[in-house]
């Protein structure tokens, strides 16, 4: 690693040696004679030539390092290289080859044309819900074929009947894809089930003898499955205010922004922002992350921070049914008190529990949280650090349609264990309204939230959001 810094040799005479695999080595003789005395040296490079020999000259040949190379010479440091040639149409050949120190090694490829060939058919999803928003209403099936050709589509139901047929455009590429919405040729809804794609395609030798080759893959459609937007206020996806039990499915990324306004009488404002993302792992799993201000006129902001794992347990796939999950949660907040977000410093765990009554869900979300810390809402009040423990109840109820999503969830916080039982307000509630922009993964929140302590302390805030889901 250059460059190095010496500041325990003397003034003398040093051999000085540098070695690095696949360079010529240096060694030599310094005179080290003043106090900030700099040497410069410059790895040369050991190489050899590869001399590429190519047929049809249009296909592309690369090492397994990601060079490309180019018929003709080529130089490339010393080393042993596994190097592939391609072409569409065409048999893909690899060969191994050492370059040697001022060598030259020859490499000839003779590309065999291909047979005719449908290969890694696969589907973006294997479960998906037609009546969902946003791209999550499709699936996308991609396959690639090893020569040119043309083909067709069909989607065959359970009971072997064909409700959608296509013609595929001609092959002239390897890679091949189509989205299907899940609805037959009249353009009708498909019911619940499990449908095989089928992929056929014909291709022609160059002396004219027709290939066909077949391939299949299934797909479900599951109109209990939803893939909605969920807030990360709380630090866990769910309802502002109650996580659920939900998980995204793999690979799939949500990220949002909220931005909430409260005008003060004195004429200032007090403003929270928080942004999120939610990633899931394997269907089962989730990671959330979320990051919040909280802006107040000239004052200085405060920032909080919060990272979570989600595990669903059960899930709910009847039009009547139960959903549970369970959560780990970290979070913290610097120079904050209050419980805005519900979302204090310290390490929690939750259990989302869920009831499903078609697109009805209610929600309960008991939460422990420990902490060296506590909330208070009283600025004078000194907390020594110590450990802290008490309980958060959330309960929420949600309506979702495939474009439109009306919540209502509040949170209520013990005071911890230490001080006996009992709540400790003020209690937290939101009331927010999500609209999915059609055939777009964006969508649009607008969220109302109220403090209550008694009826002579409370206050609300409102504000809008907006996110990505796909």
């Amino acid at each position: 690693m250059t460059p190095l810094v010496n500041s325990i040799l003397g003034y003398g005479t040093y051999r000085l040696v540098i070695t690095k695999t696949g360079y010529r080595p240096i060694d030599e003789w310094i005179t080290y004679d003043d106090y900030r005395q700099t040497f410069y040296y410059y790895l040369q490079e050991i190489t050899g030539s590869l001399d590429v020999s190519l047929r049809p000259e249009t296909a592309s040949v690369a090492a397994d390092d990601g060079r490309r190379l180019r018929p003709g010479l080529n130089t490339l440091p010393v080393g042993t290289y596994t190097v592939s040639a391609e072409l569409f149409g065409f048999e893909t050949m690899t060969k191994t080859v050492t370059i040697e120190e001022n060598m030259t090694t020859r490499l000839d490829f003779v590309l065999e044309p291909a047979r005719f060939a449908i290969k890694n058919l696969a589907a973006s999803r294997s479960v998906f819900n037609p009546s969902a928003a946003g791209p999550s209403a499709a699936v996308t099936i991609t396959y690639e074929v090893s020569a040119p050709g043309s083909g067709s589509i069909a989607i065959i139901d359970a009971g072997g009947r064909t409700v959608h047929s296509a013609d595929a455009e001609s092959y002239e590429g390897r890679l091949q894809g189509f989205e299907w919405n899940g609805r037959n040729d009249a353009g009708e809804a498909l019911a619940d089930g499990t449908y095989t794609v089928v992929v056929e395609g014909t291709g022609a030798k160059s002396e004219g003898e027709a290939e066909e080759a077949r391939a299949t893959v299934t797909v479900a459609i599951d109109s209990m499955v939803t893939i909605g937007d969920q807030s990360l206020w709380s630090g866990v996806s769910g309802l502002f205010y109650a996580p659920i039990s939900s998980v995204l499915p793999p690979a799939r990324t949500e990220i949002t922004a909220n931005v909430l306004v409260f005008p003060e009488e004195t004429g200032g404002f007090f403003s929270p922002v928080l942004i999120g993302i939610r990633y899931g792992l394997d269907g089962h799993q989730e990671l959330d992350f979320s990051l919040a201000a909280i802006f107040m006129d000239s004052n200085t902001p405060a920032f909080a921070a919060g990272a979570a794992y989600k595990l669903a347990l059960l899930a709910p796939k009847r039009t009547i049914d139960f959903g549970a999950g369970i959560f780990a949660k970290l979070a913290w907040q610097l120079d904050y008190r209050a419980d805005l977000f519900t979302n204090p410093t310290g390490l929690s765990v939750g259990v989302p529990l869920e009831l499903a009554l078609g697109p009805f869900r209610l929600v309960f979300t008991p939460q422990l949280i420990a902490s060296y810390t506590k909330v208070s809402y009283n600025p004078a009040e000194t907390i020594p650090p110590g450990f802290y423990l008490w309980l958060y109840a959330r309960a929420g109820f949600y309506f979702e349609s495939s474009v439109f999503k009306i919540g209502l969830s509040a949170s209520f916080r013990t005071v911890p264990f230490s001080e006996g039982f009992a709540f400790d307000p003020p209690f937290a509630a939101a009331l927010e309204a999500t609209i999915h922009i059609p055939d777009s993964p964006v969508y649009i929140t607008a969220v109302g939230i109220l403090e209550y302590e008694n009826p002579d302390s409370f206050w609300g805030l409102g504000g809008i959001g907006v996110g990505l889901l796909w």
